[in-house]
């Protein structure tokens, strides 16, 4: 949903690492709380006015780890409370091995937000308006012409209103947008290629609680220093390394500015494996991008693993490809995402402030 994607993609480590963690599949907890933190930034509400929302996400990425995440937010004036669980796996078949409990105070009135974590008893406090990790995927697209040879064209976009249907008891306009860009060769060796994003969203008009999350969304991001709406949605393929066109971006933003409150929305990112198959492809992207000021050694590690995981998809569809076309374009990542519930609600003070006998960690 537009109004209620998530607009932050710092990585948080879970918690210190112990003689556990060494190994690959202690790493993902971490990534977890990262990528966590990606999908539910940007949650409150303005001056007296209490509402508590629960939305859910599931993330899957190149059908390699899948990602089902619960996230709570509870809002009251400055102050917001971010409570999620989120459960990892690898593959769509395979067994959830990893679940996550993640709790972020974001206290406006302080300027300071702080990110709790429940089973090292520990918590990190984060000055607003301090430096945050963009992740912009320009150099990436860049990357892929350059080593394709081949030159952008404009971006593509057909909207289609499909009709309404009922989210969550409330009746919901559905509509679809499609937008791609071409990747077309200028020299006599170059390839072509070509990326797209489509993205269902079901809107209704917005009532009082709505608004009000809406509200707090908008002041949040700007004291951040982050975008809000439909770009927070894909931030998740962008830390691991697969570009996320900012052209496209715009255009389906632009598209569904008119579409009311998002209740709803499936964001499928799709490629053709010819851009990622040579030069330009994500390794190549996650090293430019690792130069960025705001860089961290975490988010280049996640780059690193999305590239690895690139390339095996890149392979994979090579071998199954019958008539050697690389230009087919195909499902890289779905983000799915829907708000369950939003009520009024009254809190406690200490619902937003850090639990008594936690320290606090580097």
């Amino acid at each position: 949903m537009a109004a209620r994607t998530f607009c932050s993609a710092w990585i948080i480590p879970e918690a210190p690492a112990t003689s556990a963690d060494q190994n690959l599949g202690g790493m993902a907890p971490r990534i977890v709380a990262s990528l966590v933190t990606c999908v539910v930034f940007g949650t409150n509400i303005p001056a007296r006015a209490g509402v508590v929302a629960e939305e859910t996400t599931v993330i899957d990425f190149l059908q390699l780890i899948t990602m089902d995440i619960r996230a709570i937010t509870s809002v009251e004036g400055k102050k917001a409370r971010l409570d999620l669980t989120v459960r990892i796996k690898e593959g769509p078949s395979s067994p959830t091995h990893d679940e996550s409990m993640h709790s972020e105070i974001q206290r406006l009135d302080r300027g300071v937000v702080y990110n709790v974590f429940e089973p090292a008893r520990q918590f990190r406090e984060r000055k607003l308006g301090s430096p945050v990790t963009a992740t912009d995927s320009s150099p990436q697209i860049a990357a892929i012409a350059s080593g394709l040879q081949c030159e952008w064209t404009t971006a593509v976009v057909a909207k289609t209103k499909i009709g309404r249907e009922i989210i969550g008891g409330a009746t919901a306009a559905h509509v679809r947008i499609d937008a791609s860009r071409r990747c077309v060769p200028f020299a006599p060796s170059g390839s072509s290629c070509t990326l797209a994003i489509t993205y269902h969203q079901w809107s209704t008009r917005p009532n009082e609680l709505h608004a009000q999350l809406a509200r707090y969304r908008s002041i949040y991001s700007a004291k951040t220093g982050t975008a809000t709406g439909i770009a927070e949605a894909f931030q998740v393929f962008s830390q691991f390394g697969v570009p996320v066109d900012p052209v496209l971006l715009e255009s389906i933003r632009t598209a569904v500015v008119s579409e009311g409150q998002a209740v709803k929305s499936n964001a499928i990112l799709r490629g053709s494996r010819s851009c990622f198959a040579q030069g330009g492809g994500a390794s190549d992207a996650a090293a430019a991008t690792s130069t960025q000021p705001a860089q961290s050694y975490p988010a280049f590690l996640l780059q690193y693993v999305g590239a690895m995981m690139l390339s095996a998809w890149v392979t994979e569809r090579d071998a199954q490809s019958e008539d050697g076309s690389a230009d087919k374009v195909e499902t890289l990542g779905i983000i799915a995402t829907e708000l369950k519930s939003i009520r009024a609600q009254k809190f406690r003070v200490s619902q937003f402030e850090v639990p008594a006998g936690f320290t606090q960690g580097l």
